[in-house]
């Protein structure tokens, strides 16, 4: 199918953003059937990671594409993949970058044409955005639909040299600058007007020369014209000559305008230089969005208690328009993206000291006084909830400065200073539990991991091995078995029993480090003496966390301290299972390296073959199989790997387990075969591809049905829109176009019965009977007209069928439309010549039929071509004689 890719760049952002706006809602404004639009805003922002996560940003296309009209069901591609994750508690967690891929890939058969649109590509990750562009590529190559994706960026070289090949428009500044010429003169106007610029006594030369300067210098930036007339507007400049002479000495660029803002912040007085450092911080390191209330109880407050009260209108003066207030979603964020970048750049604001900064400010809120003043109190109330669920991550992100300082006594407070059922840390415990969701499956990463961090009792521990809080675990643990627990009298001595310490998901302190990946730690605990076979509540052992993580340093160690590699979970799994189905090659190749079973089965009968295949990943089933993984081993459903790989179209794994033995012609249980599922799924290129190797076209399944069946009929989504591509292939690789399934069905009742024209116009082109009938005696026309698929029916009666056949009951084609209320059908096929007082074996006419279904406007087109006196009597109340045999 034809596929491209537009690139929009541009240096002014604020401007690009307003003209992409514009696209998607004019794409919106004038959608037809069967076309998607999903599109997605970018943005690097701490309080909302995933709007530059390449993951993320795909699994929302994802979400957009899946997503039905009202009424309808999500499309199935997505509930398959729900169901798969359901089977296994959702342990995988959300679609890999990987898998979601795959997914659009499939659903944009769907549709006759997807066009995504991803704005401000530059705002994404740098470090993973690459991840982003290959997915993209992945979705033009692989779809089978016509899709269409934009994409927006500044010009960053990395994206230009990627998007180089693609259709590029580049806005100058030359091209906007009839725009930065208005919005200098209505700015302008307005700055006189608000008497905010020299009292508003302006000349006309003055404010010809103003317009004229900001517009030659603007360079295409609204943003550089704005900060530049507010720095005009200044209550520092009186004069007429004083304005001038700042006219005559802007900085070019926004980067030199930051710097002389950057002074004038600096210049502040020490209250309000504070508050404009702990705005900006806390803008570059929230975890989530802040309200206007929150944010400002956030700033407000230091470590040792002192409140200075400030209002929203404080923070936006005090931080010279770096930062703006978004009055819709009740937030304070930075006015431009270069705003945080230059913030980056600056030594006072880096990761490190903004989430330091955080970091001291909610763990103060979590350890509380009860004696600090009833507004310090009411302001930490406010806040309470963003710091009882965020200060670990600010901590983890605050690296060695938890450790020192303010910061470094708060953190050892709260873990260390008092243990047991009344500590600092239990208090916190039994607030973070009441906080989180009361349904797991909704938790977000940090959600996840405060719940791991909670035992009963509660125990810092835990919270340590989740965070990766190194510096403090052996303290803990030594705390622990000289019994400095009060509440776990039995642990007393016991430095065994300490490290079998469960949380309320039954996971050790081992399963905890093991999942995020703290090497360092599971190796003290495994020194330790920490028992490397435990299990949680799931069954899961460590290694199956490592695993299923990818984690290479954690499964060697493991495995070389005697982790057994074909442990099972619950449900069967062992860890290579995990890694295969995650497509971790060098996890799978070190488990496969140290013993594991390549042929292991779960409790589905799926061997770790089954999985890598299911889910695309054709590196890991390379390696599999080279290492001697049955390519034709059966699930308990009797689904090979290429079943799973058909079915789920990995064109590139089909191919390798078809070079490598795989079976083209295995049968499922049902009778299925690999085509089958292909064929079913609308899955052209793979169908080809088996035919090709020699699957056979006209394999029945134990009802009769064969791949085209599927593809017309079970696969119907494939040709809702035109999508007719698998049944001509299908056809024209000589599939039988008559075939009967077991109930007499061919795949033109298949079609027909779903009310897909073009399917079955390329049917009877083929060669398929018009008025074949099914075990009932239904003929096609049957078929469509009791579903009320009026094109299909006047396809067919165009092309022969017959429209006065009866079924095995006797009911005329007539009959069964009215008897269903179609009234256009009805008006069609008495116009095609049907016969309106044909009788069925009761004697009731199409007239009868409708009447007594209470179908008023059908009965009033037939009345008047009726002969016989209408029973005016609903056929539910007639005597219930049985009629005569046919």
């Amino acid at each position: 199918m034809p596929t491209n890719m537009g690139f929009l760049k541009a240096l002014d952002y604020g401007f690009l953003r307003k003209k992409l706006s514009i696209v998607v809602n004019e794409l919106l404004a004038n959608s037809r059937d069967g076309y998607c639009l999903a599109y997605f805003y970018c943005s690097r922002n701490a309080a909302e990671p995933e709007r530059s996560n390449p993951e993320d940003i795909i699994r929302s296309i994802v979400r957009q594409i899946s997503s039905p009209p009202p009424g309808e069901s999500v499309l199935g591609p997505v509930t398959e993949k729900y169901e798969e994750r359901k089977r296994k508690s959702f342990a995988n967690g959300p679609l890999s970058l990987e898998e979601s891929v795959e997914v659009i890939i499939e659903l944009t058969s769907y549709y006759l044409r997807t066009t995504i649109v991803i704005d401000a590509l530059d705002e994404c990750d740098r470090n993973t955005r690459h991840r982003m562009l290959k997915a993209l590529d992945s979705i033009l190559q692989k779809s089978s639909g016509l899709v269409k994706i934009f994409v927006s960026s500044r010009d960053d070289q990395d994206i230009v040299l990627r998007l180089e090949s693609s259709p590029n428009m580049y806005i100058k500044a030359s091209d906007n600058a009839p725009d930065i010429r208005q919005y200098v003169q209505n700015e302008v106007r307005q700055a006189i007007y608000d008497k905010r610029l020299l009292g508003g006594d302006i000349s006309e030369q003055l404010r010809g020369d103003i317009i004229r300067t900001l517009t030659e210098q603007a360079q295409g930036m609204f943003l550089w014209v704005s900060l530049q007339l507010q720095n005009l507007c200044s209550n520092r400049i009186k004069l007429e000559r004083d304005l001038r002479e700042e006219l005559g000495s802007l900085p070019q660029g926004l980067m030199s305008i930051y710097s002389e803002i950057f002074k004038e912040i600096s210049n502040l007085g020490p209250s309000s230089r504070t508050i404009a450092e702990r705005s900006l911080k806390w803008i570059l390191c929230s975890q989530r969005r802040l309200s206007v209330s929150e944010f400002l109880a956030a700033i407000s407050t230091d470590s040792e208690g002192t409140l200075t009260e400030v209002r929203k209108e404080n923070v936006l003066r005090i931080c010279c328009n770096l930062i703006v207030l978004d009055l819709e979603l009740d937030i304070f964020r930075f006015a431009h993206l270069s705003v945080r970048e230059f913030l980056e750049g600056q030594e006072e604001y880096t990761s490190t000291a903004a989430n330091a900064l955080a970091a001291e400010r909610c763990l103060t809120v979590c350890l509380g006084n009860i004696s600090a003043p009833a507004a310090v109190i009411a302001v930490n109330t406010t806040f309470r909830n963003y710091a009882v669920m965020h200060w670990p991550i600010h901590c983890q992100m605050s690296e060695d400065r938890r450790s020192k300082d303010k910061l470094g006594d708060l953190f050892h407070d709260l873990l260390k200073r008092q243990l047991g059922e009344t500590s600092p840390f239990a208090e916190w415990a039994r607030s973070a539990e009441a906080a989180l969701p009361s349904h797991a499956g909704s938790d977000d990463d940090i959600q996840r991991r405060i719940r791991s961090t909670i035992s009963s009792p509660p125990d810092p521990v835990f919270a340590a091995c989740v965070w990766g809080f190194s510096e403090i675990i052996q303290d803990l643990l030594r705390l622990k078995s000289k019994g400095r627990f009060q509440s776990i009298r039995s642990l007393l001595g016991s430095k065994l029993k300490v490290l079998k310490e469960t949380n309320l998901k039954g996971e050790t302190y081992l399963h905890c480090a093991s999942t995020y990946g703290h090497c360092k730690i599971a190796q003290l605990l495994v020194e330790k003496g920490a028992d490397v076979n435990a299990r949680d509540s799931d069954g899961w052992t460590a290694l199956h966390r490592e695993a299923i993580a990818g984690h290479e340093a954690g499964l060697r160690l493991l495995v070389e301290k005697g982790a057994d590699v074909d442990a099972r979970d619950s449900d069967g799994w062992t860890a290579l299972h995990g890694a295969a189905s995650n497509g971790h090659e060098v996890a799978v190749r070190l488990l496969v390296e140290k013993g594991a079973d390549v042929n292991a089965r779960d409790g589905d009968g799926d061997t770790v073959l089954h999985r890598a295949a299911g889910n695309g990943h054709e590196a890991v089933v390379r390696l599999l199989v080279e290492k001697g993984a049955d390519v034709n081993a059966k699930d308990r459903y009797g689904w090979t790997a290429l079943h799973r790989a058909a079915g789920d179209r990995h064109e590139a794994v089909v191919q390798l387990l078809v070079e490598k033995g795989a079976d083209v012609n295995a049968k499922d249980r049902h009778g299925n075969t690999a085509l089958y599922r292909a064929a079913g799924n609308g899955h052209e290129t793979v169908v080809r591809l088996l035919v090709e190797k020699g699957a056979d076209v006209n394999a029945k399944n134990r009802y009769g049905d064969t791949a085209l069946h599927n593809a017309a009929h079970h696969g119907y989504e494939t040709v809702r829109h035109g999508r007719e591509a698998v049944v001509r292939l299908l056809v024209e690789k000589r599939a039988d176009v008559n075939a009967k399934n077991d109930n007499g069905w061919t795949a033109l009742h298949g079609a027909a019965i779903n009310g897909h024209e073009v399917a079955v116009r390329l049917l009877v082109e083929k060669g398929a009977d018009v008025n074949a009938r099914d075990g009932d005696g239904d003929t096609v026309l049957h078929r469509a007209a009791g579903n009320g698929h009026e094109a299909v029916v006047r396809l067919l009666v165009e092309k022969g069928a017959d429209v006065n056949a009866r079924d095995g009951d006797g009911d005329t084609v007539l009959h069964r439309a009215a008897g269903k209320g179609h009234e256009a059908v009805v008006r069609l096929l008495v116009e095609k010549g049907a016969d309106v007082s044909a009788k069925d074996r009761c004697g009731d006419t199409a007239l009868h039929r409708a009447a007594g279904n209470g179908y008023k406007a059908v009965t009033q087109l037939l009345a008047p071509h009726g002969t016989k006196r209408l029973v005016n009597r609903p056929l539910a109340n007639r005597p219930r004689t049985p009629c005569p045999p046919p």
